[in-house]
């Protein structure tokens, strides 16, 4: 550098230091105005204190540990407590803490504020989140709680006027910022959601003729209970129990926890795993009998709020319409807390304490005398089981057919009951696998139904086990079918559990709003359940209608309710299953040909599940886009047709493939969110997507205002707008007969499900969408007209010749009878 540009910069350089040396005196000036006094600090600390001491209270009142609520508070503000003694040891050893936080809090105001973020920590936030509410609740306490002691202290009136205002604003500021926390944390959410557009009364089939399943039959019935006489906490169970019944060796299937957990529990329940209760509820009808007989169990749940009472509603219904129903007891297999410990893997016990229910029932129905004699029919079982009991029922189904324990072949099994039908209801999925293998049932009816709003199973785990369902010769009459209802949860299946699908605190971030009432919910669980084991223990063939096609129920759920359906029965001939090989232009079935015109996106996967699960349900994925901007990139050349021919799908069957004029053609659809986007395409459900990166070129201006515009459509988007294409048929002649979609049902667009209020939420809240397959039955004879023969059906196209732009999965084709 030269002489002369160095004396020239040199000026530059000294107004700058001093321009900085100015404003760093302006904050030092106006820091010493304003820094907190010593009573301030005091006030702030005692306020922290306050605070970490009540979150520890709270907390600890919802522990329930089982023991009594005075012992689960003083837990909570024991750890507070304990917190508070010793955290000040880090500030001690940490200097920059020192100088940068307690100057402003004091020792023990920090010490407080670090107390709450352990807390929050521990109560099943993850430190992530807590450090956020502790961000978010402890600077405005401090503000308010230090601005209210600097205005009562004397001599606040000859204090300069800046710094007067400075300290009201701060009252003002924090106050208002701990107003606005309150206000988020006591708010149910927003209850916006999608409504499904009234369905053409032309296209709609006929309504469900008979009386609605959930209506309660003409039976009297009594409730009665049965169980090891010496429950220390339930007297239904131990004093009053009318049936006393024998604990069983559990410790072949269940480990219960280690070490001063488990002998607390131990302690409290009164016994280990080598003598499990067999507790139940049963509602009895009145009569002789034999009735079907129903085993119902919970799932996970804290133990010492009893699960199983929440299925009444279940056993009455039941009860009243000839079956004897009985709400099972695990709850000892529950979550204990901090206190008692958690189960893990232990689906294996809750299905193993099934069947030993079961035996109960084998003895009582052939004992003379027992009040119980003659009364079920033990050829007639039917299992109900709710999120870990809605895998248990399942894993009941595969043991009861088995001599021995797949985990230790030791253990021998003698069951052979004839569980005819099992329900699922929003179960979970491998949380126990026998010897490593995926659960499979074969040759029982099947249902599942899950809540789209579920924030405890958020994944649709029902649609899995509802895949790995089999029939064999054996299962000729059997079917296996699922339901999912939007704006229905997890908990509203049991009334005990009610509206939160998690404890707080979690529970204070669940958008609830947007949830159907807990009845609305539960009426369409009675009418589905109902009818399903009218239909698997009955043979009420006339039930089946309300599970081949959701629009049958219309009259029998709420008006407001969004249901998506599958079905599937032995006498499904699979067409494409789109999992046999690689390439894309096979079917399943040996010998047909599978092809594809005018898609941006034609390819082969699993259909994706949230959180990256996988479904290992193989679909081909279709995405199109015939949108005004889309036709315009390629214009037709002069004497073109202004528009090209829709994108089809178009499937050949093999040679030998023949169907006859009485079956349907079946198939299940899906929408995806994804864009249909032939080039960089990338799959929504890719956790490293980043959905805020604005496309390469894209203005920030640009950015804001296509954010708006967004918000704008999803505030007016509040009609659920179907999806449309048609379906053509083609038969050996070469004759074709094309009729819409929306005849055999509607395929709904992509349905965000919210189940997190807006602002920081933990991740297994944050995707809102998950694809729901649907079946769709079209009879052959719905498309017969003069020219086509029905019976000599050799192509299946999919036309997409009704909605502009979109991406689905289809998959399981097929025909049936």
């Amino acid at each position: 550098m030269s002489t002369e540009e160095h004396v020239e910069r040199e000026p530059r350089r000294n107004f700058v230091v001093r321009a900085a040396r100015a404003v760093k005196d302006f904050f030092v000036r106006l820091w010493r105005r304003v820094r907190p006094s010593a009573r301030v600090r005091r006030t702030i600390a005692t306020a922290c204190v306050l605070l970490a001491l009540a979150y520890g209270a709270y907390a600890g009142s919802n522990l329930h540990t089982g023991f009594d609520p005075w012992a689960d508070l003083g837990i909570g503000v024991g750890v507070a407590l304990l917190a508070l003694l010793l955290l000040p040891l880090l500030f001690l050893t940490t200097r920059v803490l020192e100088r940068a936080v307690v100057q402003l809090l004091g020792v023990f105001g920090a010490t407080a504020a670090l107390a709450l973020l352990v807390l929050l920590s521990m109560s099943a936030f993850g430190f992530e989140l807590a450090a956020v509410l502790t961000l978010l609740a402890v600077p405005p306490l401090a503000m308010w709680t230090g601005a209210l002691a600097a205005v009562t202290a004397r001599g606040f009136g000859q204090r300069g006027w800046f710094a007067r205002i400075a300290i009201v604003g701060f009252l003002l500021l924090g106050l208002a910022g701990n107003g606005a926390l309150v206000w988020f944390l006591v708010d149910d959410g927003s209850a916006a959601h999608l409504q499904a557009r009234p369905a053409d009364p032309a296209e709609q089939p006929p309504a469900f003729a008979g009386a609605s399943p959930a209506e309660p039959g003409t039976l009297a019935f009594e409730v009665l209970t049965y169980g090891s006489g010496d429950d220390r906490h339930r007297a239904a169970f131990g004093a009053d129990v009318d049936i006393v019944t024998s604990a069983v060796n559990g410790r072949p299937f269940v480990t219960m926890p280690k070490g001063w957990k488990g002998k607390l529990r131990e302690r409290w329940h009164g016994f280990d795993a080598g003598a499990l209760p067999r507790n139940g509820t049963v509602w009895l009808p009145a009569g002789d009998g034999p009735f079907p007989l129903i085993l119902c169990v919970h799932g996970n749940h804290g133990l010492a709020e009893p699960s199983d009472p929440g299925y009444a509603y279940l056993g009455e219904l039941f009860a009243s319409r000839g079956y004897v129903f009985v709400s099972v007891d695990e709850n000892f297999l529950n979550s204990g807390g901090f206190a008692l410990g958690g189960m893990r893997k232990e689906n294996d016990a809750r299905a193993w304490m099934l069947l030993e229910h079961l035996s109960l029932w084998r003895e009582w129905n052939g004992a003379d005398g027992h009040r119980l004699q003659g009364k079920v029919d033990l050829e007639r079982v039917g299992l109900i089981g709710h999120s870990r009991g809605g895998e248990a029922v399942c894993l009941a189904a595969v043991f009861n057919r088995l001599a021995r324990y797949p985990d230790d072949a030791s253990v021998t099994f003698d069951y052979g009951f004839g569980i005819q039908g099992v329900a699922s209801i929003a179960p979970v999925d491998g949380q126990y696998r026998a010897a490593d293998h995926e659960t499979v049932m074969r040759d029982v009816h099947y249902f599942t139904i899950h809540g789209g709003h579920d924030a405890d199973v958020t994944q649709f785990f029902g649609d899995r086990l509802y895949r790995r369902a089999t029939f064999t010769e054996d299962g000729a009459d059997r079917f296996k079918a699922s339901l999912w209802i939007y704006r229905a949860n997890h908990g509203q299946f049991n009334t005990v559990w009610g509206p939160y699908d998690a404890g707080p605190p979690r529970a204070w971030f669940l958008n609830d709003a947007a949830l159907m009432p807990g009845e609305d919910q539960r009426t369409i669980a009675k009418v589905y359940l109902s009818a399903f084991f009218e239909a698997a223990l009955r043979g009420g063939d006339e039930h089946r209608a309300l599970f081949r096609d959701v629009r049958v129920a219309r009259e029998l759920v709420p008006a407001d309710a969004i249901l998506i359906g599958r079905y599937e029965d032995p006498t499904f001939r699979l067409l494409a299953g789109f999992d046999e090989d690689v390439d894309v232009t096979t079917t399943t079935a040996p010998g047909g040909a599978i092809a594809a015109d005018g898609f941006a996106v034609w390819r082969e996967g699993d259909v994706p599940m949230r959180h990256g699960s996988e479904r290992a349900e193989f679909a081909a994925e279709l995405g199109w886009d015939r949108s005004a901007d889309a036709l315009d990139e390629d214009e037709p050349a002069a004497g073109e047709p202004a528009e090209s021919a829709p994108p089809s799908f178009e499937l050949t069957l093999p040679p030998n493939y023949v169907v006859g004029p009485d079956e349907v053609l079946s198939f299940a659809l899906a929408a995806s969110d994804a864009e249909p986007v032939a080039e960089d395409y990338t799959d929504p459900q890719d956790d490293e997507t980043d959905e805020d990166d604005a496309e390469e070129g894209e203005t920030d201006a640009n950015a804001d205002e296509g954010a708006e515009a967004d918000d704008q459509q999803a505030e007016t988007r509040s009609v659920a707008e179907p999806i449309e294409l048609s379906i053509e048929l083609v038969d050996a002649a070469g004759a074709a007969s094309r009729l819409p979609l929306r005849t055999f049902g509607t395929l709904l667009p992509p349905l965000d499900v919210v189940v997190r209020r807006d602002g920081v939420t933990p991740d297994d809240w944050s995707e809102t969408f998950e694809p729901v397959l649907q079946t769709f039955r079209c009879p052959l004879a719905a498309f017969a007209r003069e020219g086509f023969d029905p019976a000599a059906v050799r192509k299946v196209r999919l036309v997409f010749d009704g909605s502009d732009k979109g991406v689905i999965y289809v998959t399981r084709v097929g025909f049936a009878k």
